[in-house]
């Protein structure tokens, strides 16, 4: 009698224990990208995704396959924050399929830079799309490089950020290659400062444009 019920102890332990488990199976990278595009639940998607970054090439390859379209959307004023999440994971992971998206909207503040301190205009906090291809790094310099080429001053001024936050020597090569080009006084005021380590912190604002 006393070995059944020891048996139907363990028994049940075990189904308890295989329950829990069950339940504290991670999220899957579906579910997960689901969530990100819920106003409410987006931002404890990011968190979720960001705690793989380190760990998880699957989801990687997930955001590589699913993001770029995301953020080629035009980021709305109902959804900014949803926006701003998908272009902050295309950053970490370092999507270079993103790039191109990214791109089409590095100047697209997320809120109102002219309220920004110079610190955090100068790291692109306003422009969340700028300040992600930044993070990707090198593989974003050649389109960086072609919006000081073709781009307007907003993009041109977000671009030359961007490159100097990259910070590396092929970067600042993009930038001292662009100096006698630049049309702007300020801009090309800025230019010269970076490729000659000079301080960046003169009181310069982006152009002005549409605000979200």
């Amino acid at each position: 009698m006393r070995i059944l019920v020891y048996s139907t102890f363990v028994l049940c332990a075990i189904a308890v224990a295989n329950a829990c488990a069950v339940g504290q199976e991670p999220a899957s990278n579906e579910t997960l990208f689901a969530q990100l595009q819920g106003d409410t639940t987006t931002d404890k998607a990011l968190q979720q995704f960001l705690k793989r970054t380190a760990q998880s090439s699957d989801a990687q390859k997930y955001l590589a396959a699913h993001l770029p379209e995301q953020i080629f959307q035009r980021p709305q004023n109902n959804h900014a924050l949803v926006w701003a999440n998908e272009v902050y994971l295309a950053g970490a992971f370092h999507i270079q399929e993103a790039i191109p998206a990214l791109v089409k909207w590095m100047d697209q503040p997320v809120g109102g830079p002219e309220g920004g301190t110079l610190s955090s205009l100068e790291h692109l906090l306003p422009f969340p799309a700028g300040r992600a291809l930044a993070k990707i790094g090198e593989p974003a310099i050649p389109a960086l490089s072609d919006v000081l080429k073709t781009g307007g001053s907003r993009p041109r001024w977000v671009a030359c950020r961007a490159l100097n936050m990259i910070g590396t020597p092929r970067a600042i090569r993009a930038l001292t290659d662009h100096l006698g080009q630049e049309s702007d006084p300020e801009l090309k005021t800025y230019i010269e400062k970076v490729t000659k380590g000079r301080d960046t912190s003169a009181p310069t604002t982006p152009p002005s444009g549409s605000l979200l």
